[in-house]
């Protein structure tokens, strides 16, 4: 299997430049959405670690039990975990579920192309609990 590109993200990449990510904010919250080749791959890997055919990862708090009883986290020290869900509602529902502010659940939803659908994300939380996505690319 082989992750490709969609054209969306392709526009994305090439509007972050060098900086290889896009800031959006809603309130004071900010939403980081990270373009960083590196990164990519580093979730890529993850993703092909585990045996499913899910279109998020998260990293949270814990590894174990049921999904909707942890809570989104940073990467180092996380358990990354996946979710298979159709479309942004159930996208949005389980990002609030796991701590995401409804707030910048939306504002996801909104600027993650694919997201809930053909495009795989990762989401994390980082130490200034601004929300990070990291888009994988859509089999083929």
């Amino acid at each position: 299997m082989t992750f490709q590109q969609p054209e969306q993200i392709t526009h994305l990449i090439k509007q972050a430049g060098e900086g290889a990510e896009i800031i959006y904010k809603t309130g004071d919250m900010y939403l980081r959405i990270d373009l960083r080749g590196d990164d990519i791959s580093l979730w890529r890997s993850s993703y092909m670690s585990h045996s499913s055919n899910a279109n998020l990862l998260v990293a949270c708090q814990d590894g174990d039990g049921d999904l909707m009883q942890t809570q989104l986290s940073w990467v180092v020290g996380s358990s990354v975990r996946t979710a298979l869900v159709s479309g942004k509602k159930e996208a949005k529902a389980l990002l609030e579920a796991i701590g995401v502010a409804h707030e910048l659940a939306s504002l996801a939803c909104d600027r993650c192309y694919g997201l809930g659908l053909s495009t795989i994300w990762a989401f994390y939380l980082d130490r200034t609990d601004t929300l990070s996505a990291t888009p994988l690319g859509s089999f083929s």
